[in-house]
Order: structure tokens, then sequence, then C-alpha cells
């Protein structure tokens, strides 16, 4: 009798006689061979099981990271656009520039800034000469700090200035430059 070469399974010949133990054991053989296969079909299975575990575990750690990082990244990016619109909107600017209109008021002009300016330049829109040829409307500047340095016709304000024409001297005569003249318009550069 003859043998498979990889399970030992006998291969009968016409002229041998069939026994009951080569019977049983080419049985016992098969028995052992399927309970080996069923094995490691299990045990391949479980490790496929484990490593596709492991990959997903994996794959939702990089995804978390990835998630995170995405939140971070655009905490930054509106943290950049916010700083980048604070920084061009025009109440960041360290200055202010405008206009007003004199009113001729011995109380003054009073106007909003929002801030207190440090450093103050106005002037009229055109100039004009009284008949002793001196400017009736000048460039002034201030300074906050050393109100020494303040002419009396402007005064710094928390919020803004206020300016008024200048009181006539001992002798009556008129003081210029005038902030404050009725009907004309003044341009101001007020840094902060």
């Amino acid at each position: 009798m003859h043998y498979t070469k990889n399970y030992h399974l006998p291969q009968w010949e016409k002229s041998d006689r069939i026994m009951m133990d080569d019977f049983n054991a080419m049985c016992g053989n098969l028995e052992a061979g399927l309970e080996k296969t069923a094995r490691d079909a299990s045990d391949a299975a479980a490790q496929a099981e484990a490593r596709a575990s492991a990959a997903a575990g994996s794959a939702k750690n990089a995804a978390d990271a990835a998630m995170a990082a995405a939140n971070k990244a655009q905490q930054s990016a509106d943290a950049a656009q916010a700083t980048a619109d604070n920084a061009y909107c025009p109440g960041n600017l360290p200055y202010s520039v405008g206009t007003y209109d004199g009113n001729g008021s011995s109380a003054g002009t009073t106007v909003t800034l929002g801030y207190k300016p440090q450093f103050l330049i106005i002037t009229a829109q055109s100039m004009r000469y009284n008949s002793a040829n001196c400017a009736t409307d000048a460039i002034i500047v201030g300074r906050v700090g050393r109100s020494s340095n303040l002419p009396e016709f402007v005064t710094l304000l928390e919020d803004g200035f206020t300016v008024k024409n200048q009181t006539t001297d001992d002798i009556n005569y008129e003081i210029y430059p005038k902030m404050n003249v009725r009907d004309t318009r003044y341009y101001y550069i007020a840094f902060r």
C-alpha cells in the first residue's frame, strides 16, 4: 500500500487488503488535519482581529490628533484674523483726523474722540488776516502732561478736546489765533 505525501492517507491498490487499522488511521489523520486547520484558521482570525483592532485604535488616535490639530489651527487662524482685524481698523490707528465747525461761543466747541489726545494739531480751512496782518486762524500744537505749554484756548479732555477763542488782553486787543470762529471749518489731527 502507498500513502499520500502530505497527510499520510492510504492509497490502496487492487491487490491490497483493506485493513481496519489502516482505515482507522486514515480517519484519525483526517480528523487531526481538520482540527489543525480549524485551529490555525481560528488563530489567524484572532490575530487578524487583534491587528484590525489595533489599527482601528491607531486610526482613531490619529484622527483625534488630526482633529485637535485642525481645531488648534482654526483657533490660531481665528486669533490671527482677529489681530489683523483689530490692527487695521480705524479705532486702532495711533491718530484721528477730522474737522469741526467753529461756533464763536465763549464756551467753545468740543470735539469727542473717545480718548485723551497726547498731541494735537489744529488748522483752519483758510488763513485770514486782520488789519494788523496777524493770522486769525493759525496752527496750534498742544501736548498733554505739560499744561503750562497748552494755550488757554485748547483744553484736552479725557475723551477729546475743547477749543475756544482767546480772550482780550489788558489793553483790550484781541489775541490770535482764533480757534472757534463762527462759520469757519477747522481741521485737526489728534494723536493717542
